[in-house]
């Protein structure tokens, strides 16, 4: 009789018949322990190999997938967010640095009389506002396509 057991892994590739050793069969047959560790790990795979797979009464996937785009939308939101807010800070940035240049421009606004510099006022606000939402709205078309 062989005193040299098989290892666990041995036994194991022997089962799920990954190697064919005649040598093994014969240690197997020979061998009363190697013979007890075979037989409960057959035992084993068959029962993990018995198991049913859990079913679900509702879509687990549409439940996931309904979950993905609700963050994907949260995080879309959250970056046009972002953008108008660093695209703000940024052009107040600039006209504050470069009030120097601008003075020139403000002082012909006071020579105007109010309804005049509020006409200018308004009609540069609307143009700009139109301007930006249009470049937002491109910049949303073109990151959705990205996405698709």
């Amino acid at each position: 009789m062989n005193t040299n057991h098989l290892t666990d892994d041995t036994i194991q590739a022997y089962i799920l018949q990954e190697i064919s050793d005649d040598k093994i069969a014969l240690h197997i047959s020979e061998c009363s322990d190697c013979k007890a560790k075979l037989e409960s790990y057959q035992t084993l795979i068959n029962a993990v190999n018995s198991i049913t797979s859990e079913t679900f009464s509702f879509d687990v996937t549409a439940i996931v997938l309904q979950k993905i785009e609700a963050t994907e939308t949260q995080k879309i939101a959250l970056g046009s967010y972002v953008l108008i807010t660093v695209l703000s800070v940024f052009i107040l940035s600039i006209i504050l640095f470069s009030f120097s240049i601008i003075k020139p421009i403000f002082q012909l606004f006071w020579s105007l009389d109010f309804f005049g510099n509020a006409f200018i006022i308004v009609s540069a606000l609307c143009v700009f506002t139109f301007l930006f939402n249009d470049i937002l709205r491109k910049y949303k078309q073109k990151k959705m396509l990205l996405l698709q």
